[in-house]
């Protein structure tokens, strides 16, 4: 019977030097294999994504209102609302909208 699926703690790569999610061992054991974890969290991705891209957007001020403003004609606003479906925007980022803006 296979126990879970071994792989190296996310948290601390296998430094295990103090790590509180896998407590020292180096290596973290889930109940789902690899692939349909990616399979689950692209799914989430896919169903939330372009919301929580507008929600992220709404936060940034000037910088979310000139993306969401811009996205239907141009591709740079397009990536960065496509980027912010999954992260925050990268302060270079920040500061290429806030050039463009100016």
């Amino acid at each position: 019977m296979n126990e879970g699926y071994e792989e190296q703690c996310p948290t601390c790569r296998g430094t295990w030097s103090g790590c509180k999610r896998c407590y020292g061992l180096g290596y973290v054991v889930y109940k789902t294999s690899p692939e349909e974890r990616k399979k689950q969290r692209m799914a989430r991705y896919r169903k939330e994504g372009p919301v929580a891209a507008i929600n992220r957007a709404k936060t940034y001020g000037a910088i979310g209102k000139w993306v969401l403003e811009n996205k239907d004609w141009n591709e740079f606003a397009q990536s960065l609302l496509n980027w912010m479906e999954t992260k925050p925007l990268t302060d270079k980022q920040k500061s290429a909208v806030e050039r463009i803006i100016a």
